[in-house]
């Protein structure tokens, strides 16, 4: 997991739509458990990081998405509207 932690913080360095697109696959990939949830985390905190232009279309189909839990929704509409998401 800590290999990942560190692929993952990197892509937030590229700021290209196939980053957030990789990203975002990790995020469909991934069970939301008490184990991933620093990893799911990480993964975030590197979308946040990309241009809005990269990033939109994809947390607006996780805000549609039954996999996520109400409180991870309301980080994706934090990082959407360019709030602090990460006390939620």
């Amino acid at each position: 997991m800590v290999r990942k932690e560190f692929v993952v913080k990197a892509l937030a360095g590229v700021s290209t739509k196939g980053a957030a697109d990789a990203l975002f696959a990790e995020l469909d990939r991934i069970e939301s458990s008490n184990t991933t949830r620093g990893y799911i985390k990480v993964v975030l905190e590197s979308l946040a990081e990309l241009p809005e232009r990269h990033t939109k279309e994809g947390f607006e189909r996780l805000l549609n998405d039954d996999k996520w839990s109400y409180k991870m929704k309301r980080k994706f509409q934090a990082i959407l509207d360019g709030s602090d998401w990460r006390f939620i």
